[in-house]
């Protein structure tokens, strides 16, 4: 298999990561380190010795790996006795299917385009076609990071904490786009939280979990949105209920879509009457599905609130 003598590293991901951001210096030099000794000529999958001696060795910290090498390791799976960074196993297979790809063309077309350009190097075209292509990988790396949904998030925590869980999934887009789903109410699997509550979910996943999974997220963001509080006598209070119900309402989105349309989502009229006269008299007053459905994830606080009191009002009225 033909040598890959480099690889990218996306500067973002490399200070944002949960391990990485938690690492000495000297635990950075060694980890940096065994990705590169992993890495070689890049004609095989990048690897090191699963074996401590050796590894005090390549990393250079000696008698010092015993206190500080567990976090560096950590970043390895091990495998016949070898470790594995995923990352990297995954950033060597793009490079090797993207070398093939350039060498394949450049067998077809070399000749020909030799002959009408004098001086025409068909080797010299294809890393510059490569390194082309790195850097808008790259460039599509950095624009995703800084997606819409890390925008939303109310801190940088957060945000180093979703990169960490992002980075844990099979498939960056599927996971992130699970996730914004979860943060602006359109799973209705899930309670409506609010930013600090989901925050809170993401730094716990985080936290806890090796492997991105949406239903253990789930579990997760349960946890971090209070259950609603109970009265003395074991009776949902207003503030409760309205919780309740706010959630009920939402589980009632519905999703349709005319020939030649754009899909559109609503709440069945009906089906929130049928929750009680004084929940459909609280949801009109709050502004109906245009405030449940349009309301970003930031001011959903606002919303639980605003039909907490329309609730309490309507029952006061009935």
């Amino acid at each position: 298999m033909a040598e890959l003598p480099w690889f990218p590293m996306y500067a973002r991901d490399w200070l944002s990561g949960e391990g990485t951001s938690m690492m000495l210096p000297e635990q950075e030099g060694a980890f940096i380190r065994l990705l590169c000794v992993a890495w070689g000529d890049g004609a095989t999958e990048p690897s090191v010795p699963d074996d401590d001696k050796a590894l005090a060795t390549i990393s250079r910290l000696g008698a010092r790996w015993k206190r500080l090498g567990a976090l560096v390791r950590s970043q390895f799976t091990p495998r016949n006795g070898r470790l594995y960074n995923p990352k990297l196993s995954r950033i060597w297979s793009e490079q090797r299917e993207r070398s093939e790809r350039l060498a394949e063309n450049g067998r077809k077309g070399g000749r020909a385009k030799a002959g009408l350009q004098p001086g025409y190097d068909p080797v010299q075209a294809n890393v510059c076609q490569l390194e082309a292509e790195a850097e808008a990988d790259i460039q599509s790396s950095v624009a995703f990071d800084e997606s819409t949904l890390a925008a939303k998030l109310a801190t940088d925590a957060d945000r180093v904490a979703l990169s960490a869980v992002v980075l844990r999934s099979s498939s960056r887009s599927a996971c992130l786009a699970s996730l914004d789903s979860m943060l602006s109410g359109n799973d209705p699997a899930t309670p409506m939280p609010t930013l600090q509550q989901f925050g809170q979910a993401l730094r716990d996943f985080a936290g806890n979990a090796s492997q991105w999974n949406a239903a253990h997220f789930r579990g997760y963001l349960k946890r971090a949105v209070p259950r609603p509080q109970e009265n003395g006598n074991g009776k949902a209070t207003n503030a409760g209920r309205a919780a309740l119900m706010l959630q009920s309402i939402r589980e009632l989105v519905t999703e349709s879509q005319q020939p030649g349309q754009a899909a559109r989502r609503y709440i069945p009229k009906e089906k929130v009457e049928a929750l009680g006269p004084d929940v459909f008299k609280a949801y009109k007053a709050i502004g109906g599905a245009d405030r449940i459905l349009g309301t970003p994830p930031d001011q959903i606080s606002f919303v639980i609130r605003d039909f907490t009191q329309a609730l309490e009002a309507a029952h006061a009225a009935a």
